[in-house]
């Protein structure tokens, strides 16, 4: 594929090297790239970005304060990045590499699936983690936070990063009542097939009050759903 893009200026440096600055635009095949300040190499197919770099493939968007990154295999480095990589999955880290079209390490970060608030209800601080989409993410040496309070650590997790449903235990809730003291509420979710879900609770409290209970879910059709709790 060929390589587009805008800039406020352009310098060259023999046939090979090209520095963009200025507001620049870089577009390749399905990705684009912004940034202050660009270089391309045009016989490696890298790039060399700084400056509020933002690369957009498709969904999924990566941004920080430096980019190296290869337009051909599709892999490269980030620094004081973020990236929201589907609808429900975000990341940050001092250092995101991209190691494959679904595949990325993080160094000294966070993850989360509350993308649309600043401070999340939940999320993972870790000093490394290993994810896949549409796979799982394995998180290393993590502190569980909710809101802005440490919750748990934990030296390993593994987390789904599926784009479809997943069964396995969802995020704990956390509480405190003057009546029946500290709380504790676990769930784990359990899908049926295409159309149907149950989950199963369980709730603990410090004074020694302890409760279940249960939710079904079904969509057979379009027109059709429902839900039952006990």
């Amino acid at each position: 594929g060929s390589v587009t893009g805008t800039a406020g200026a352009l310098e060259t440096e023999g046939e090979d090297k090209a520095i963009l600055s200025g507001k620049v635009e870089l577009k390749y095949r399905d990705m684009v790239i912004h940034a202050e300040r660009l270089v391309l190499l045009r016989a490696e197919q890298r790039v060399l970005g700084e400056g509020e770099v933002v690369l957009d493939q498709g969904p999924r968007r990566l941004s920080g304060k430096t980019l190296d990154y290869n337009l051909e295999t599709r892999t490269g480095t980030l620094t004081d990045a973020r990236a929201f990589v589907q609808p429900d999955l975000s990341f940050t880290g001092k250092v995101i590499e991209k190691v494959g079209e679904k595949k990325f390490r993080i160094q000294h970060g966070t993850l989360t699936s509350c993308t649309g608030d600043p401070t999340p209800d939940w999320s993972f601080r870790m000093t490394s983690a290993r994810v896949e989409l549409e796979g799982y993410a394995h998180i290393f040496n993590t502190t569980m936070w909710t809101k802005k309070l440490p919750v748990f650590y934990l030296p390993y997790v593994l987390w789904p990063a599926k784009l479809d449903r997943a069964s396995g235990l969802l995020v704990p809730n956390i509480g405190y009542s003057e009546r029946r003291g500290e709380y504790l509420g676990l769930a784990y979710f359990q899908t049926l097939g295409r159309s149907y879900d149950t989950t199963f609770y369980y709730d603990w409290y410090g004074k020694g009050y302890y409760g279940g209970g249960n939710e079904f879910r079904y969509r057979p059709t379009a027109g059709t759903r429902g839900e039952t709790s006990v």
